[in-house]
C-alpha cells in the first residue's frame, strides 16, 4: 500500500485547547503498512492522533479525504487508510463491496437501539463479485463490525468468514441476510464473538 494517508494531527495548546496546527506541524507522511506517521514541529507540541475515518456514499464535493467533512466514498478506502485500532465511521448508504480486513480496526455503521440487528436506515452492504467471493473476509485478530445490513444478494457463499488462527472478532447489532451461511467460524478460530445479530 505504501503511504496513502495522513492521519489528522490534532494540536492543542498548554491549556488543552484545540487550536489550528498549520504553522505549527509540517511535512507529515503516513506509512501505512508500518503504521508510522512522521512529520516535524516548530516546537514541542502537544498532540493526538486522529484514528476515526468516515465514508458517506453520497459524499458530492470534490474532496474525498475521510475526514468527517469530506468522507470517502467506499468503506474499502476507509479501511485502507484507517490506523491499527481506528474505526471507520459508515454513513446509511447502499455500498456496493466485498471487503477483506487484514488490520484491527472498528467497522461502524449505526446500531440503535439494544434490539437485536441494526438501526433503521443503517448503511447496506451488498455483493459485487457477482458471487464469487464473500461481504467480509476477516484475516486479522480484533475485528469488530457492527450496525449494518449484509446482503449476500442470494449467493451461495457465506456473508462473513473468519479465517483460520483468528481470534478477538465481534460482530454484533448487524443484520445478516441473503446468503448460504451468516457467519463462517474457520477451524482453529477462537475467542470470537457473535452477539444481537438477526441472521
Amino acid at each position: 500500500m505504501g503511504i496513502s494517508y495522513k492521519p489528522s494531527i490534532i494540536v492543542k495548546d498548554d491549556t488543552d485547547v484545540i487550536i489550528d496546527g498549520t504553522d505549527i506541524i509540517e511535512d507529515v507522511s503516513y506509512d501505512s503498512e508500518t503504521g508510522t506517521l512522521t512529520f516535524s514541529a516548530a516546537h514541542f507540541t502537544q498532540f493526538d492522533i486522529d484514528d476515526n475515518v468516515y465514508v458517506d456514499d453520497s459524499n458530492e464535493s470534490e474532496v474525498q479525504d475521510g475526514t468527517e467533512a469530506n468522507p470517502f466514498l467506499t468503506i474499502e478506502e476507509g479501511i485502507n487508510a484507517v490506523p491499527n485500532d481506528g474505526t471507520v465511521h459508515v454513513a446509511s448508504g447502499t455500498y456496493t463491496e466485498n471487503l477483506d480486513i487484514s488490520k484491527n480496526l472498528t467497522l461502524l455503521g449505526d446500531v440503535g437501539d439494544t434490539s437485536a440487528g441494526p438501526a433503521e436506515g443503517a448503511p447496506i452492504i451488498r455483493d459485487n463479485s457477482g458471487c464469487d467471493s464473500r461481504i467480509i473476509s476477516i484475516e486479522a485478530n480484533d475485528i469488530s463490525i457492527k450496525g449494518f445490513v449484509l446482503d449476500g444478494d442470494g449467493c451461495s457463499k457465506p456473508i462473513i468468514r473468519i479465517d483460520e488462527e483468528v481470534s478477538g472478532v465481534k460482530i454484533s447489532d448487524n443484520e445478516i441476510k441473503n446468503g448460504r451461511k451468516g457467519v463462517d467460524l474457520s477451524p482453529y478460530s477462537d475467542d470470537n464473538t457473535v452477539t444481537n445479530n438477526i441472521i
